[in-house]
Protein backbone atom coordinates (compact mmCIF):
# COMPACT_ATOMS: atom_id res chain seq x y z
CA UNK A 1 0.00 0.00 0.00
CA UNK A 2 1.25 3.56 -0.84
CA UNK A 3 1.08 5.76 1.72
CA UNK A 4 3.27 8.65 0.34
CA UNK A 5 2.47 12.03 1.70
CA UNK A 6 2.52 15.06 0.53
CA UNK A 7 5.99 15.80 3.03
CA UNK A 8 7.61 13.47 1.21
CA UNK A 9 10.07 15.57 -1.44
CA UNK A 10 10.63 18.17 0.98
CA UNK A 11 12.27 15.53 3.17
CA UNK A 12 14.19 14.10 -0.15
CA UNK A 13 15.36 17.58 -0.87
CA UNK A 14 16.57 17.97 2.95
CA UNK A 15 18.39 14.31 2.19
CA UNK A 16 19.66 15.88 -0.92
CA UNK A 17 21.19 19.18 0.84
CA UNK A 18 22.45 17.40 3.78
CA UNK A 19 25.09 16.18 0.82
CA UNK A 20 26.26 19.08 0.26
CA UNK A 21 26.25 20.89 3.26
CA UNK A 22 27.56 18.48 6.07
CA UNK A 23 25.34 19.34 9.49
CA UNK A 24 22.56 21.33 7.54
CA UNK A 25 20.11 18.20 8.29
CA UNK A 26 21.72 17.19 11.49
CA UNK A 27 19.40 15.03 14.00
CA UNK A 28 16.10 16.61 12.16
CA UNK A 29 12.86 15.25 13.55
CA UNK A 30 10.44 17.35 12.19
CA UNK A 31 10.60 19.54 9.27
CA UNK A 32 11.68 23.31 9.27
CA UNK A 33 8.64 25.64 10.02
CA UNK A 34 9.11 26.83 6.16
CA UNK A 35 9.78 24.32 3.79
CA UNK A 36 10.76 26.79 1.10
CA UNK A 37 13.90 27.59 3.18
CA UNK A 38 15.23 24.25 2.24
CA UNK A 39 15.24 25.08 -1.31
CA UNK A 40 16.62 28.34 -1.04
CA UNK A 41 19.59 26.16 0.33
CA UNK A 42 19.62 23.66 -1.96
CA UNK A 43 21.98 24.39 -4.95
CA UNK A 44 19.57 24.27 -8.00
CA UNK A 45 19.19 20.57 -9.25
CA UNK A 46 21.39 19.60 -12.15
CA UNK A 47 20.29 16.79 -14.63
CA UNK A 48 21.74 14.59 -12.74
CA UNK A 49 20.08 15.73 -8.99
CA UNK A 50 16.89 16.09 -10.78
CA UNK A 51 16.87 12.64 -12.24
CA UNK A 52 17.96 11.00 -8.10
CA UNK A 53 14.93 13.13 -6.56
CA UNK A 54 12.38 11.81 -9.60
CA UNK A 55 13.31 8.70 -9.52
CA UNK A 56 13.09 8.38 -5.77
CA UNK A 57 9.79 9.84 -5.93
CA UNK A 58 8.75 7.48 -8.71
CA UNK A 59 10.44 4.46 -6.54
CA UNK A 60 7.32 4.23 -4.68
CA UNK A 61 4.54 2.08 -5.05
CA UNK A 62 2.10 -0.41 -3.86
CA UNK A 63 4.54 -2.00 -1.54
CA UNK A 64 7.27 0.81 -1.75
CA UNK A 65 7.35 4.07 0.07
CA UNK A 66 9.62 7.07 1.65
CA UNK A 67 9.43 6.66 5.28
CA UNK A 68 10.28 10.38 6.88
CA UNK A 69 10.94 11.11 10.23
CA UNK A 70 7.87 12.87 11.40
CA UNK A 71 6.22 9.86 10.37
CA UNK A 72 4.33 8.14 12.79
CA UNK A 73 5.15 4.78 11.39
CA UNK A 74 9.25 5.83 11.59
CA UNK A 75 10.71 3.37 14.47
CA UNK A 76 11.15 5.82 17.74
CA UNK A 77 14.33 3.68 18.27
CA UNK A 78 15.43 5.41 14.96
CA UNK A 79 14.17 8.22 16.49
CA UNK A 80 16.42 8.55 18.94
CA UNK A 81 20.25 7.88 17.31
CA UNK A 82 22.25 11.15 17.25
CA UNK A 83 22.02 11.44 13.10
CA UNK A 84 18.84 9.29 12.31
CA UNK A 85 18.39 8.21 8.40
CA UNK A 86 16.28 11.09 6.84
CA UNK A 87 14.91 8.69 4.75
CA UNK A 88 13.62 5.11 5.25
CA UNK A 89 13.07 3.55 1.54
CA UNK A 90 10.71 0.76 2.93
CA UNK A 91 9.93 -2.62 0.49
CA UNK A 92 7.23 -4.51 2.17
CA UNK A 93 5.43 -3.94 5.09
CA UNK A 94 5.53 -0.56 6.88
CA UNK A 95 3.97 -2.05 9.63
CA UNK A 96 6.77 -4.56 10.28
CA UNK A 97 9.16 -1.50 11.41
CA UNK A 98 7.95 -1.60 15.03
CA UNK A 99 8.34 -5.54 15.27
CA UNK A 100 11.36 -7.08 17.25
CA UNK A 101 14.06 -7.16 14.36
CA UNK A 102 17.61 -8.51 13.81
CA UNK A 103 19.65 -7.19 11.08
CA UNK A 104 21.77 -10.34 9.46
CA UNK A 105 24.72 -9.10 7.46
CA UNK A 106 27.79 -10.77 6.10
CA UNK A 107 29.45 -11.38 2.76
CA UNK A 108 28.48 -9.79 -0.80
CA UNK A 109 29.71 -12.96 -2.41
CA UNK A 110 29.07 -15.53 0.52
CA UNK A 111 30.05 -19.15 -0.19
CA UNK A 112 26.98 -21.56 -1.21
CA UNK A 113 27.25 -23.17 1.95
CA UNK A 114 27.43 -19.87 3.69
CA UNK A 115 24.15 -18.70 1.91
CA UNK A 116 22.47 -21.75 2.98
CA UNK A 117 23.16 -21.15 6.46
CA UNK A 118 22.39 -17.42 6.23
CA UNK A 119 18.70 -19.23 4.65
CA UNK A 120 18.38 -21.56 7.67
CA UNK A 121 19.37 -19.03 10.06
CA UNK A 122 16.82 -16.68 9.35
CA UNK A 123 14.33 -19.08 9.20
CA UNK A 124 14.85 -20.13 12.75
CA UNK A 125 14.85 -16.57 13.78
CA UNK A 126 11.64 -15.59 11.82
CA UNK A 127 10.17 -18.26 13.37
CA UNK A 128 10.73 -17.43 16.39
CA UNK A 129 9.35 -14.33 16.03
CA UNK A 130 11.88 -12.29 14.77
CA UNK A 131 11.34 -9.98 11.76
CA UNK A 132 14.75 -9.88 9.55
CA UNK A 133 15.95 -6.59 8.25
CA UNK A 134 17.91 -6.01 5.22
CA UNK A 135 20.24 -3.06 4.08
CA UNK A 136 21.59 -3.57 0.84
CA UNK A 137 19.99 -6.83 0.38
CA UNK A 138 23.16 -8.66 -1.34
CA UNK A 139 25.13 -11.31 -0.64
CA UNK A 140 24.29 -12.99 2.82
CA UNK A 141 21.64 -10.03 3.67
CA UNK A 142 19.78 -11.18 0.23
CA UNK A 143 20.08 -15.20 1.33
CA UNK A 144 18.45 -13.44 4.73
Amino acid sequence: MNVTTDRSPLWLELSLLAQYEPGAAAAPTALPEDPAAIRARLPALNAELQARFDAALAWQAADRCLLCPDDPRYPPLLRQLADPPLLLYVLGNVEVLSDPQLAMVGSRNPTPPGRDNAVQFAKALVESGLTITSGLALGIDAAA
